[in-house]
């Protein structure tokens, strides 16, 4: 498991691995950390998972939820600052 975490690093070429949601490595997986941890784990990489969700106005059900953001999404991811133990 290790050395496959490690070779992501240099898996372009010897380079870097770009960042990217909607690319694809040659053997099939996402250019992000998503791709990262099924390679890592090596497990076969699927675009939404079964979930258990709780939704104001509508409850709580279980239904597939899709991997990542769409392009047009309003989500800005924050970075916390002084966060502590």
């Amino acid at each position: 498991m290790l050395q496959r975490a490690a070779s992501w690093p240099t898996a372009n070429n010897g380079g870097r691995v770009p960042y990217c949601m909607e690319k694809y490595r040659k053997d099939g997986y996402r250019q992000d950390c998503s791709g990262y941890v099924s390679i890592t784990a090596k497990t076969g990489e699927r675009k939404s998972h079964l979930a258990y969700e709780q939704r104001g106005g509508f409850g709580t059900d279980h239904r597939p939820l899709g991997y990542g953001l769409e392009p047009d999404s309003e989500y800005r991811a924050v970075r916390l600052k002084n966060v502590t133990r």
